[in-house]
């Protein structure tokens, strides 16, 4: 009798059954099969025959009780990425296959999928066929090739991947948010093209059910969708599109912690099919494999001339000078946003000794917010202002740095505009952020956070952008923290017209990447930043893990962390402990490749004492 794996959609490995001789012939890998589990029945996949040696398998495995369908609903090379999803990021393949099959496939609903998204009125750019021609030649080999296309913007990106989409016949393209592929999906319909679903988290339990049933029967050709459309269940695409590659949104915050750019590319390879990267501002990692030959690189030059862009050196809330470039502005009726990526109003210093009032369980500096809480933005603790320094019992605390509030005060009190505060204090939900980037539109005066970095609904509406304090970037030990800097303001800089203004305002505007802004030269910058990286050894030169080790006993010996093949940074003790734990601290691993990282991670997660939780190449470090 067959021994066989399955793999179902739990926090598991695969589990090994029999399969009687009557369910042999059709049992095969990516066939839904119904089996006996933890004394109930679960519908699961087979990976295929399994590699049990035991001489007496009737007596120790149960065997599946049915096969569900005709045919396999996932194709072997679909198979192989679940495999190496959990291999590679650690995760067992269950969680995986969770992602790729959804809980609501398997559960019969009378409901009806309710009304399409709003239609967005956004239309694509005409591409020209030269700038299309080399990705279509990739395109048509019909074989694995990575391309990275540096883009003009965001609605080129958009454009040009219409136009790719027209010319295959089924694909998969990842956006980093669901508005993006909404829009994205739009274009397409605007076309005229059938067959094309869209994977989001604006789907209800019906939506999710019967899109997924589209792919699996092969009536949905092409998918649209965020981080989780790179697994659906399509049969066989012949294009991935990856747009705004480099955005950490494609990151997995819980597990399976994977990247779904780096999931694309493997999809691609093992689906033999081309894989195409975009992006305005690339990632350093694709940047650099691109200039090594491990990427083909194409590039679509803008025609239109860069925005004028100038750094003022300053430790005030906003300069004399931003103010009266702010003031001329008003007067003209122009439209103007001031971005800080700090919400709240300051953080407090003692006059006297210089110390930074301090959150007491990951030592973050505490924000002032509505003038009375202080508040972690890093682990979310709460306490009220103090009001003697516990250092030096000195009683002149002074409120320094800028963050929304204080900016909104500061206009207020130096100009006659009421400005519009935009940031996460004012929107907790969805719909009160929709409300409020609307209202957005109409106020003169914006004061913003990251939230408003939408650059198609703000597409060339603000005439001034001020970048306010963007030191507030390197507040915490991030290697690629300049880099997000550099991606924020070329963002910002869609959202201004050519004739418009951004303005940087910092308090070190002899820091390299200020140059490179000022001149709006990201090829010097990645080139500059990615030579900076191979100096200390992080990404693409070299491999990171974080791990959150968990226990309840002695802390887990010293040794564990030792390795001859790779850097172990900590652990240290962790902001927040883990519910059901005692202790929890955390471990930066930075070794030269994945390999190295790998071994070491095993070794660790073999200690029975401890509970592990493991990022694998994290987007912040």
């Amino acid at each position: 009798m067959r021994v066989i794996d399955v793999i179902f959609a739990l926090n598991l490995q695969p589990l090994t059954y029999l399969c009687p001789d009557e369910f042999s012939e059709k049992a095969v890998p990516g066939m839904l099969v119904t089996a006996p589990l933890r004394n109930k029945t679960k519908t699961g996949i087979i990976l295929g025959d399994s590699t049990y040696k035991s001489e007496s398998v009737g007596k120790t495995l149960k065997s599946i009780i049915s096969l569900e369908g005709e045919s396999p609903i996932l194709t072997p090379s679909h198979l192989k990425l679940i495999e190496w999803v959990s291999s590679y990021y650690f995760s067992n393949a269950g969680l995986v296959l969770a992602s790729v099959l959804p809980d609501e496939l398997f559960h019969k609903s009378t409901k009806k999928r309710k009304s399409k998204p709003t239609k967005h009125l956004y239309r694509a750019l005409t591409i020209r066929d030269t700038e299309l021609s080399e990705a279509l030649k990739v395109v048509k080999q019909n074989s694995y090739t990575c391309v990275l296309i540096k883009m003009p913007d965001f609605l080129y990106e958009l454009s040009y991947a219409v136009r790719l989409l027209s010319e295959v016949s089924s694909a998969i393209v990842l956006c980093p948010g669901k508005a993006d592929s909404e829009i994205l999906a739009n274009m397409v319909s605007d076309t005229g093209a059938t067959g094309n679903v869209t994977i989001n988290s604006g789907l209800t339990s019906a939506q999710k059910r019967d899109t997924y049933h589209e792919l699996i029967d092969g009536t949905a050709s092409k998918v649209i969708g965020t981080m989780p459309a790179v697994l659906c269940p399509i049969k066989k695409p012949s294009l991935i599109i990856v747009l705004e590659e480099q955005s950490p949104h494609y990151k997995q915050l819980s597990s399976p912690r994977y990247n779904a750019r780096d999931a694309a590319i493997m999809r691609a390879y093992m689906e033999n099919i081309p894989v195409i990267l975009m992006s305005k501002t690339p990632s350093a990692t694709s940047y650099y494999n691109a200039s090594t030959g491990k990427y083909k690189y194409l590039e679509i030059k803008s025609y239109a001339h860069p925005q004028a862009v100038s750094v003022v050196q300053t430790r005030q809330t906003l300069s004399d000078r931003v103010i009266s470039t702010i003031k001329t502005a008003l007067k003209k009726q122009h439209k103007i946003l001031i971005f800080i990526n700090r919400r709240g109003h300051s953080i407090v210093v003692c006059a006297e000794c210089g110390l930074i009032d301090e959150c007491p369980k990951c030592k973050s500096p505490l924000g002032l917010h509505n003038k009375k809480t202080m508040l972690c933005h890093r682990c979310k603790h709460e306490g009220k202002i103090k009001e003697i320094c516990p250092r030096c019992k000195g009683v002149d605390l002074r409120q320094a740095g800028a963050g929304t509030q204080k900016i909104e005060e500061f206009l207020l009190k130096n100009t006659e505009a009421q400005p519009l505060r935009v940031d996460s204090d004012c929107a907790k939900t969805p719909k009160e952020l929709e409300k409020l980037l609307a209202a957005a539109t109409k106020a003169t005066i914006v004061v913003g956070t990251r939230i408003i970095l939408k650059r198609l609904f703000f597409r060339g509406h603000f005439d001034l952008i001020v970048v306010a304090n963007p030191d507030v970037y390197f507040s915490f030990p991030d290697y690629m923290a300049s880099e997000r800097l550099y991606q924020d303001v070329s963002a910002l800089s869609e959202m201004i017209p050519t004739a418009g203004r951004l303005i940087i305002q910092t308090s070190i505007a002899d820091k390299d990447i200020y140059r490179f802004l000022r001149h709006s030269d990201y090829d010097g910058f990645i080139k500059s930043e990615i030579n900076k990286r191979k100096q200390l050894h992080y990404p693409p030169y070299g491999r990171l893990a974080k791990i959150d080790i968990h226990f309840n006993g002695v802390a887990p010996p010293a040794a564990l962390f030792l390795s001859d093949e790779a850097e172990v940074l900590g652990p240290i003790d962790k902001a927040v402990v883990k519910e059901g734990y005692k202790h929890s601290v955390e471990a930066l691993i930075k070794a030269k490749d994945s390999g190295s990282v790998s071994r070491i991670l095993s070794k660790i997660i073999l200690n029975k004492n401890i509970t592990v939780d493991i990022d694998v190449d994290p987007v912040t470090a």
